[in-house]
């Protein structure tokens, strides 16, 4: 399945300066995903297997995802999906960060699993004293593996749910850098990074959230949806 996630702009307000020119300063707080409830991921159909098997696949058939693998003799069904809107099905926490120079200050408040765009405030330069400001955006997809197990059990079917997510996350962004007296001097592309993650149903993970400059790490889990929607195609 995918999702179109509309461009996140940000613009960079001129900070108008006299006199030397000072760096801005920001700030960064994570946190982590509220308490740990342990997903669901098995259910016992009042169906006979073969009932169950030939509905379940006829629903997956028609769904948004991709059906891989059908082995009936093994009753295994792998499936695979994949999204741009990772914070619909996962949960990493949030991230607040500031920005201020001058006059000009900002709040920035994001799930780590959506996109975002954001200011850093830094300096370079002899002693640290040249002001240089850096634009980031963050762009998110999640992949996922999904192993089913569909078993007779007596007169039932247990199914039961397990997926493994590849939470991905491109940082890049640009940079300007000013003299003393508040005048652009140099300004660039900051290269892409790309941290891809993997955590599993029930399992959460620390990740990568950061970059290497400013790493950060963090927790994810999943949030249970697409645990629910499998098995509610199998009643």
């Amino acid at each position: 399945m995918r999702f179109k996630t509309k461009p996140i702009i940000i613009t960079l307000y001129a900070v108008m300066i006299t006199g030397c020119a000072t760096p801005g300063t920001s700030t960064i707080n994570y946190a982590p995903p509220q308490n740990f409830t342990k997903i669901q991921n098995e259910i016992i159909v009042s169906k006979p297997f073969e009932a169950v098997w030939d509905s379940f696949v006829r629903e997956l058939a028609k769904s948004f995802y991709v059906i891989k693998k059908l082995d009936k003799q093994s009753r295994v069904i792998n499936l695979s999906f994949s999204t741009n809107t990772p914070e619909e099905y996962v949960d990493c926490g949030i991230i607040t960060r500031t920005y201020s120079r001058g006059s000009h200050r900002r709040t920035y408040k994001y799930q780590v699993a959506s996109a975002s765009a954001y200011i850093v405030a830094g300096s370079t330069g002899v002693n640290k004293k040249l002001p240089q400001t850096a634009v980031f955006s963050r762009l998110l997809s999640l992949e996922g593996g999904v192993n089913i197990s569909v078993a007779p059990e007596a007169q039932n079917t247990r199914v039961s749910v397990n997926i493994r997510y590849f939470l991905t996350s491109k940082v890049e962004g640009t940079y300007t850098t000013e003299n003393r007296y508040g005048r652009r001097i140099q300004s660039g592309t900051i290269p892409a990074q790309t941290f891809t993650n993997i955590f599993n149903t029930n399992q959460p993970a620390i990740v990568t959230m950061g970059t290497r400059r400013q790493p950060l790490e963090g927790t994810c889990q999943s949030l249970g949806r697409l645990e629910k929607d499998i098995l509610q195609l199998a009643q």
